[in-house]
C-alpha cells in the first residue's frame, strides 16, 4: 500500500496562525509538533518510507522537506496553482498509476488528529486487504459518530458486508455534508450513519478509469501533463497546463457522479478530529465542555469553554470570558465566539485588494 498526504491547502479559518505562505498543517498546534508531522508518524509501521508521497503547492516543497524526513523530495507531487482537490488527486494518481495501477492507494489529508494510531492503521490496512480482491473500488473511512456535529460530512450506509474486531464494511448509499442539526441529530441515532473523515482508499488504475470517464477533458491533460514525468520537460509542462485545470472539488468532479456500487464503507472509532478550525481543536482537546485549551503565556481568570492560543512572548489574560476563541500572533489578534468561526473566511476575502491583504 502507498500512501499520500495532502497538504496544500490553506486553511483561512484557522487564521491568524493560517497564512498563505504558512497553512495550518505547518504550524504548530499540539505537543510542538504541526498536523503534518504528527499524521505522518501514523504510518510508521505500516508503510515504508519509500511509500509515503506529499501532494502540496510548489511553494511549499521546502516546508515538506524540512518537516518531513521520510518524504524525499521525488516524492513530492508539486502542484503549480491552487486548483482544489480534484485537479490535485488526478495528478497523484496519474503518476502513481504509471508504478503499479492496482497496488492500494491510502489518500489522507494532513491536517487532522489521529488519537489511536493502532486503531487507524488497522482500518486502512484492511480496507488495502479488500481492494487486493475487489481492486475496483473506493473505500470510504466513515468514523463512528461522537455527537450530533452538524459541522462534518456523514456517510449513509446500507447491511454489513463484513466484520473484523471493532471494524465494519458496509455497503455504500450515500452522503449528506454539514446537515441541519435535526437532521444530524437523526444521523447520530439511527446506526446507519458515520462521520465522514474524506479519507479513502483505492486503487490509481480505478481513479484514473473514473476520471476517464466522468472528466475526460481534466484526464487528457493530465495524460498530457505526466508524459514528461521524469524528465527535464516536466516542470515547465506543470507550469503550462496544470493553471489551467479546472478548479474544482474532488467530490464534485468525480465521488458525486459514481455509483453506490462503486464503493463500500468502512467504520470504526480512531480517534479522528477534522481539524478545520479552532473549534475543532478545542473539542479535541478539552476533557469536559467548560475546560479552557491553551497554549503560550496565558493566564486565564473566571473563563470557560474557550480556547486561548498565544503564539508571542506578551502575557494574554482573559477575564470573565466564556465560549470565545482568542488567538494571539506577532502582528494579528483574532477574537470571537465559536458560532462566529464561519465568518473568519468571509472577512478575509474582504482584505482582498485592500491594505490588509498583507495580513492573509
Amino acid at each position: 500500500m502507498k500512501v499520500v498526504l495532502f497538504a496544500g491547502g490553506i486553511g483561512t479559518r484557522m487564521w491568524p496562525v493560517s497564512r498563505v505562505a504558512t497553512p495550518k498543517q505547518f504550524n504548530q498546534v499540539l505537543k510542538n509538533k504541526s498536523t503534518v508531522e504528527m499524521m505522518a508518524e501514523n504510518f510508521k509501521g505500516l508503510v515504508d518510507d519509500e511509500k509515503m508521497y506529499v501532494a502540496t503547492n510548489a511553494e511549499y516543497t521546502e516546508i515538506v522537506d524540512t518537516k518531513l524526513d521520510c518524504v524525499d523530495s521525488n516524492r513530492i507531487f508539486r502542484e503549480t496553482a491552487m486548483r482544489d482537490l480534484g485537479p490535485a488527486v488526478g495528478h497523484a494518481m496519474s503518476i502513481l498509476a504509471m508504478d503499479d495501477p492496482d497496488e492500494p492507494v491510502a489518500i489522507i489529508w494532513s491536517d487532522d488528529l489521529i488519537k489511536d494510531k493502532k486503531a487507524f492503521q488497522g482500518v486502512l490496512k484492511l480496507a488495502a486487504e479488500y481492494l487486493e480482491e475487489h481492486p475496483n473500488q473506493l473505500v470510504y473511512i466513515g468514523h463512528k459518530p461522537q455527537y450530533a456535529d452538524q459541522n462534518k460530512g456523514w456517510i449513509h450506509f446500507g447491511k454489513a458486508i463484513k466484520h473484523y474486531n471493532g471494524t465494519s464494511m458496509y455497503e455504500f448509499k450515500d452522503w449528506n455534508y454539514r446537515p441541519p442539526l435535526r437532521l444530524a441529530e437523526e444521523y447520530f441515532r439511527d446506526g446507519e450513519h458515520a462521520v465522514n473523515t474524506g479519507y479513502f482508499v483505492t486503487t490509481p488504475g480505478f481513479v484514473m478509469e473514473l476520471y476517464k470517464e466522468f472528466a475526460p477533458g481534466m484526464y487528457k491533460q493530465l495524460q498530457e501533463m505526466i508524459g514528461t514525468w521524469g524528465t527535464d520537460a516536466y516542470q515547465k509542462t506543470m507550469e503550462e497546463l496544470y493553471p489551467k485545470l479546472d478548479k474544482i472539488s474532488f467530490d464534485d468532479l468525480i465521488v458525486e457522479k459514481t455509483s453506490p456500487d462503486d464503493a463500500v464503507v468502512m467504520v470504526t472509532d480512531f480517534g479522528w478530529y477534522g481539524f478545520g478550525d479552532w473549534q475543532s481543536i478545542k473539542e479535541a482537546l478539552q476533557t469536559s465542555p467548560n475546560d479552557n485549551v491553551t497554549k503560550g503565556n496565558v493566564y486565564a481568570v473566571d473563563s470557560k469553554n474557550c480556547l486561548i492560543y498565544n503564539y508571542t512572548d506578551q502575557l494574554v489574560t482573559p477575564i470573565g470570558l466564556e465560549g470565545m476563541n482568542v488567538v494571539v500572533t506577532q502582528d494579528a489578534i483574532m477574537i470571537c465566539p465559536h458560532e462566529a468561526i464561519p465568518e473568519v473566511k468571509k472577512m478575509l476575502k474582504s482584505f482582498v485588494g485592500t491594505d490588509k491583504e498583507k495580513y492573509t
